[in-house]
């Protein structure tokens, strides 16, 4: 074979394979192509089938294989796409290697003509393990047909796990008061989630908040008693910093984690992975209130492990095996062999992030996944570069030190404004690192995720969101936006559950209310010049998709290139990043005021936030299930009237 050659639909794949080599010819596909299928697995010939059937009649269309062959295709989840004028020919070396070979083979499509581009691609994932975790939990609680786009989204990008983190967000059958359909998902919505997912070979992950982060669950009167500190204020009159920070379970107390066991076997009922992530991370006020004085230093680790063991013991009697995050194990090594069964999850998301502490737990004998994030939450627009050399970097950590997957994170603090549409850049590229090591970054990747992604005709607009967002990798632009005065200061603590008096609390309260006063007239000009290119392009982009929805409406045939997603898909994340774009404009415009500025009056400011607000709430209602919307226009509200400058 000659050289790799990435030329035309093959240089913008996404992830980008191992190895591609492009033919000069092209193979006629239509509605009526024969398949013929050895691989046994009904959900292949199902993806076949519906990759087929988006093109229209042809005359003389090439046939189609599917083979399983492990002499041949070495890799686990590996395949070989070969794509002649005849005959399209794909080879896995089991059912997902042959399901991920017709999502290159979709995104190599050209619909419109009826053709796929000739090729011969060679490929397999570095890591098997290659996931997403998406936050239900914080304020935003998605409907059942958004989750369902979301799962075609990402396994058209080669994702095999889908976790939902839930601390209340589901309606528990042993006491309904926890939440309601409002608030979280159904039983049965999961059960049908679960079941979607699984026919794209995606893993539907429950992970239930077990010690740390039981705010809503603690502050109910009939569970009060079971928190280490005990509050007696209900979840609805916290603010979004004591949410966040959540309450922490008495560790000590029988009682607790009967509580614990009986949120677990509603969750299990409903979810069929063979895994469950128990969390276990930030239990802030562990050994500060019932316990302060009787679990001191190494006891705290002690008392800490000894619960995480009796929670992955109840799982394990209903045959799951655990996950837990690393934030609180990493300080305990030598305890770390007694969870050896379980798979640590090695978070960390800036500068602070330890990427070469993956190696203690892998060294210590724990199947290991590291876990970077999309840097959304708490953002207006996710800080692109920030997640970029995030996610690049743990990719490296993961393969140096011997990790075995990659979840990249997407989180929803402080009320969960940051929209699903923004993202879809950190979903992706996630997906692609965790395929590849040596993938792509930066303007190469944006054109490959513009194209395949959004569908968009370029990527001009992900250049000016990057230059537009790189002035919030620094400070978080969702709370400067509609505070009025400073933040109250999250309650102290956690000292000995870190291995000694920790400033994350302080880190994490002054990243918040810390305003970004070292910004200069001219970064700030710049970012705002930025925002209006931005958005342009979205309103390029959602007219664009607009006119094509409608000319799909006329029956005339339209591509579809990832993830089975529709023109209305599309036109909703353009109108997502508009809307940021108008906000992230008007927290520009604000650090304008601070600095003695006017960019408009303050009237015409408040008047633009309230019809962004209008704007927004549509916007919501339209992927989203009621949940936290109330509140976030209880704040975006109190900010126009009061027409924010601190």
């Amino acid at each position: 074979m000659t050289a790799p050659q990435h030329t035309h639909r093959t240089a913008f794949l996404v992830p980008r394979p191992k190895h591609a080599y492009a033919h000069e010819d092209v193979a006629h596909i239509g509605c009526n192509s024969p398949i013929e299928s050895r691989v046994g697995d009904g959900r292949v010939v199902q993806a076949a089938v519906q990759w087929r059937n988006r093109f229209g009649h042809h005359s003389r269309p090439a046939s189609i294989s599917l083979t399983i062959d492990t002499t041949l295709v070495k890799n686990n989840q590996g395949y070989r796409l070969t794509v002649k004028p005849e005959h399209v020919e794909i080879v896995g070396n089991n059912a997902a290697g042959c399901y991920y070979a017709i999502q290159t083979l979709a995104q190599l499509s050209d619909y419109a003509a009826g053709s796929v581009h000739g090729c011969t691609i060679d490929d397999h994932p570095d890591l098997l393990t290659r996931g997403i975790l998406h936050d239900i939990t914080r304020g935003k609680v998605p409907t059942l047909n958004t989750l369902k786009t979301l799962i075609d989204r990402l396994a058209a990008l080669k994702i095999n796990q889908l976790q939902l983190n839930i601390e209340h967000a589901f309606v528990f059958s042993f006491d309904p008061d926890i939440c309601n359909e409002d608030n979280g998902l159904t039983p049965d919505e999961v059960r049908k989630l679960d079941e979607y997912a699984q026919e794209r070979f995606v893993e539907l992950v429950p992970a239930l908040a077990t010690i740390g982060h039981m705010a809503r669950v603690l502050s109910m009167p009939r569970y009060r008693h079971l928190a280490e500190i005990e509050t007696d204020k209900p979840f609805e009159r916290m603010d979004w910093c004591e949410r966040m920070r959540g309450l922490t379970l008495d560790v000590t107390n029988r009682e607790a984690r009967q509580l614990v066991e009986k949120m677990l076997n509603d969750l299990l009922d409903a979810f069929s992975s063979p895994v469950i992530n128990i969390c276990g991370d930030e239990p802030w006020d562990m050994g500060q209130g019932k316990n302060k004085g009787k679990l001191i230093a190494e006891q705290i680790g002690r008392a800490y492990f000894d619960h995480l063991k009796a929670v992955r013991d109840i799982c394990a009697r209903r045959d799951r095996r655990i996950h837990f995050w690393s934030d609180v194990a990493i300080n305990y090594p030598h305890l770390l062999p007694e969870l050896d069964d379980g798979i640590v999850l090695h978070w960390g998301y800036d500068s602070r992030a330890d990427y070469n502490g993956t190696a203690k737990f892998v060294d210590s004998g724990l199947e290991t996944l590291v876990c970077p994030g999309t840097s959304g939450w708490k953002r207006i627009i996710n800080a692109l570069n920030l997640a970029e050399r995030n996610i690049q970097t743990f990719s490296e950590a993961a393969h140096r030190h011997g990790a075995t997957g990659m979840i990249t994170t997407d989180w929803g603090d402080q009320g969960h404004f940051n929209q699903l549409a923004c993202s879809l850049h950190g979903f992706s590229l996630g997906a692609a690192f965790a395929w590849s090591r040596n993938h792509i970054i930066g303007p190469q990747f944006d054109r490959s995720y513009s194209k395949v992604v959004l569908e968009g005709q370029n990527a001009v607009g992900i250049d000016a969101l990057r230059r537009t967002t790189s002035i919030g990798g620094g400070f978080e632009t969702w709370p400067y936006l509609w505070m009025r005065d400073q933040i109250n200061t999250l309650r102290q603590g956690a000292e000995g559950i870190y291995g000694g008096e920790s400033n994350t609390t302080k880190d994490l309260t002054a990243a918040t209310i810390s305003p970004p006063l070292s910004a200069s007239l001219i970064e700030i000009d710049l970012a705002l010049r930025a925002s209006y290119e931005a958005l342009d392009w979205c309103k390029q982009q959602r007219t664009h998709h607009t006119a094509a929805q409608q000319t799909r409406a006329n029956n005339t045939p339209q591509p579809q290139i990832c993830g089975n997603a529709t023109q209305q898909t599309f036109i909703q994340d353009f109108e997502e990043l508009a809307l940021a774009c108008e906000f992230h404009q008007l927290t520009l415009e604000k650090m304008l005021f601070q600095k003695g500025q006017t960019p408009r009056s303050r009237g015409d400011w408040s008047d633009a936030l309230k019809n962004a607000a209008a704007r927004y709430a549509n916007a919501w209602n339209r992927r989203n299930k009621p949940s936290g919307l109330a509140d976030i226009e209880s704040a975006l509200a109190a900010a126009a009237k009061t027409a924010v400058v601190v």
